[in-house]
């Protein structure tokens, strides 16, 4: 891999990735819709056309990764092999497309759909407000704003330049995003503590 003829290559790659953007441009607008799609998807997706070795490991925990893709991804409808997926969402295409929407909607992680954009700006708020209004925790601040960058900079550099991979790569900042998620479960439950504390009566 680490080969100097690559860097000639990717040059020349580049040049016609640009050429076929400026001529088909629907082209690659298709491809950001379905790199975004398969980025919030949970990564364990990635693994049902991923081989026959994949797909036996996957088997044999089945029920435990489907469990685990509608509480926490909020996968309401399972994701079928290719060759199923393709065609049913070619019959659905062709008979009904309001269904297709739907279908391609709950079949997608809707707790990623809705929880990372909000997570990532949440925690662009919360850490550029730390460093404004508390100095003292300047560490704290950049912690966050160090996770957001991280994570923002996976899903748009990602998604904008591959479409295959997309949500077995952002499971490499999940934790990231869990990280956010403790930094705002804490602020609200500071901030219920403070208000219960405000209005209890006193004697």
């Amino acid at each position: 891999m680490n080969n100097i003829a690559y860097i000639d290559l990717m040059k020349q790659v580049q040049k016609e990735a640009i050429n076929v953007i400026m001529c088909y441009p629907m082209a690659y607008i298709k491809g950001l819709i379905a790199s975004f799609y398969t980025y919030f998807r949970p990564s364990t997706n990635w693994f049902i056309n991923g081989g026959v070795e994949y797909s036996q490991n996957l088997e044999r925990i089945k029920n435990l990764d489907r469990a685990f893709n509608i509480l926490l991804c909020g996968q309401i409808l399972p994701l079928e092999s290719q060759p199923v997926l393709e065609k049913k969402i070619t019959l659905l295409k062709s008979q009904d497309t309001f269904k297709y929407y739907i279908y391609m909607l709950l079949s997608t992680g809707l707790w990623l759909l809705i929880g990372i954009p909000f997570l990532v700006l949440y925690g662009l708020y919360s850490g550029i407000k730390t460093l404004l209004t508390k100095p003292a925790n300047i560490r704290h601040g950049f912690t966050v704003l160090f996770l957001v960058i991280n994570v923002a900079y996976v899903c748009f550099i990602g998604n904008f330049f591959e479409v295959v991979e997309n949500n077995r790569f952002r499971f490499m900042t999940d934790s990231f995003i869990m990280v956010i998620l403790g930094v705002f479960a804490n602020n609200v439950l500071k901030k219920i503590k403070n208000t219960s504390l405000y209005f209890k009566p006193r004697g």
